[in-house]
C-alpha cells in the first residue's frame, strides 16, 4: 500500500520498483508474490502514472489494483487514465488480474467502453470484484457496462459489481438488470446500483 507520498518519494519508488521486481526474480523466483497494489491519497500526476504502468507488468502475480484519488491535490483518475491502464492489461502480462477499485474518481463514458473492451476481445478472462463506484458512468455508461454481460463468457465470474453513486436512471438501470437476467450470472452474489454518493468534489 503507497498512501500520501510526496510526488518525489513516489517517483522514487515507482522508478526503482522494475529493478527490485527483476532482482528478486532472480534471486528468489518462487518467494515473490505481491497480489495487490494500493495507490491511496497520492496525485498521480502524468509523470507518475507512467511510471505505475510501467511497474504492473513486472508484476505477474497481481491480483488487485486500488487507486484513491487524492482530493487535497485535487487529483482523481480520469477517463484517459483509465484507458492506459486498459491498454495495460489487455498485454495479459498479469495473468492473475481479477479486481479492480478505483471509487470517486471521475471515469465516465470513455473509460467504461475501454474497461468493457478488455471482456470483449478476450483480454481479460476473469474477474470478480469491481467497485466503481461515486465516479461519473451515468446512464450512458450503465448501458456500456451491460454490454460487458452481453459478451461475458463462461470463464469471466463477476461475483461483486459497485456502482452506486453514479447516476444511474431508469434506463441504464434497466439496462443493467436485462443483461444480468441469466443463469448464466449465477456466481454474481452482490451488485450495487444505488444512488448514494460519497464523491469528493
Amino acid at each position: 500500500i503507497v498512501k500520501g507520498l510526496s510526488a518525489m518519494d513516489l517517483h522514487l519508488f515507482l522508478s526503482s520498483f522494475p529493478i527490485l521486481a527483476e532482482m528478486w526474480m532472480k534471486t528468489t523466483p518462487n518467494e515473490v508474490n505481491i497480489e495487490s497494489l494500493t495507490i491511496s491519497d497520492t496525485p498521480l500526476v502524468p509523470a507518475l502514472f507512467n511510471a505505475y504502468l510501467e511497474c504492473l507488468p513486472y508484476l505477474r502475480t497481481l491480483h488487485s489494483i486500488t487507486i484513491l484519488p487524492s482530493p487535497k491535490d485535487k487529483w482523481y483518475l480520469s477517463d484517459a487514465h483509465l484507458i492506459q491502464l486498459v491498454s495495460v492489461l489487455a498485454t495479459q502480462q498479469c495473468p492473475e488480474f481479477d479486481s479492480l477499485h478505483i471509487p470517486n474518481q471521475r471515469i465516465g463514458v470513455k473509460g467504461i467502453d475501454a474497461f468493457v473492451s478488455l471482456f470483449i476481445n478476450n483480454h481479460l478472462l476473469k474477474c470478480y470484484d469491481i467497485d466503481m463506484s461515486n465516479n461519473r458512468i451515468g446512464d450512458k455508461g450503465a448501458i456500456a457496462l451491460a454490454k460487458l454481460f452481453n459478451h461475458i463468457s463462461q470463464s469471466v465470474f463477476i461475483q461483486r459489481l459497485c456502482i452506486s453513486g453514479n447516476g444511474i436512471k431508469g434506463r441504464g438501470g434497466t439496462s443493467l438488470l436485462n443483461s444480468l437476467g441469466s443463469e448464466e450470472r449465477i456466481l454474481l452474489q452482490e451488485i450495487d446500483v444505488s444512488g448514494r454518493s460519497n464523491r469528493h468534489e
